[in-house]
C-alpha cells in the first residue's frame, strides 16, 4: 500500500525511480560492507558467475504468510521468463524455501544450468539461528552480483539485492 498520498515512495519502484535518487541511495548501499569470513565465501561462489541470471524465488511458506502464498508464489512464472533466456546463461537460485531449490535443481527443465550456494545449515529455519542469518546474507549478496536479475513480487529481499547491486536495468519483478 502507498502511505504517502503524493507518491513519494520508492518501495518496489526499482527503474521508476529517478536516476539523482538512485545514485544517492547507491552510495548509501555501497557502505554497507560483510564480515572478511561472508565476504570470502561471496567472493569465492561468484567466481563461478559467468552468463548468469540471479533469481529469487520467495514462496511465502512461513508462519502468516499464507494468504500471500496463494496469490504471489508461481514457480511455472518462474520457468516461463527464464525460458526467455537461451543455453548460455545459468541461473544463480536463492529461495526462502527448500523445495523450491529441489526443484529446481532436481525436476526442473533448468536443473543443469541451476547454481545454489551450498548452506552448511538448513535453509527453512534459517532465521532462527545466527549461522543461517549469516548465509541468508551470503545469498543475497550473491543476487547482487548479476547483471540481470528475476525477483518475486513485494519482496524486500530482490529489493535489497537489486540496490546492492547498483540497480541493474535488467529487472523482472514476476
Amino acid at each position: 500500500s502507498k502511505s504517502d498520498k503524493l507518491n513519494r515512495n520508492i518501495d518496489f519502484m526499482f527503474n521508476k525511480i529517478g536516476d539523482k535518487l538512485k545514485e544517492e541511495y547507491i552510495n548509501h548501499f555501497k557502505i554497507l560492507k560483510p564480515i572478511d569470513k561472508l565476504q570470502k565465501k561471496i567472493d569465492e561462489f561468484s567466481k563461478n558467475f559467468n552468463n548468469t541470471i540471479s533469481v529469487h524465488i520467495r514462496s511465502w511458506n512461513r508462519n502468516a504468510e499464507q494468504s500471500r502464498r496463494n496469490y504471489l508464489f508461481n514457480v511455472k512464472k518462474f520457468e516461463k521468463k527464464m525460458s526467455e533466456f537461451d543455453s548460455k546463461y545459468k541461473f544463480y537460485l536463492a529461495s526462502d524455501s527448500s523445495d523450491v531449490l529441489q526443484y529446481f535443481n532436481t525436476k526442473s527443465q533448468f536443473k543443469d544450468r541451476i547454481l545454489i550456494f551450498p548452506r552448511q545449515t538448513l535453509l527453512d529455519t534459517s532465521r532462527d539461528f545466527y549461522e543461517g542469518v549469516q548465509e541468508d546474507l551470503i545469498e543475497l549478496y550473491l543476487l547482487s552480483k548479476n547483471n540481470i536479475i528475476i525477483g518475486s513480487h513485494f519482496s524486500t529481499y530482490t529489493e535489497v539485492a537489486w540496490w546492492l547491486g547498483g540497480c541493474t536495468e535488467n529487472i523482472f519483478i514476476l
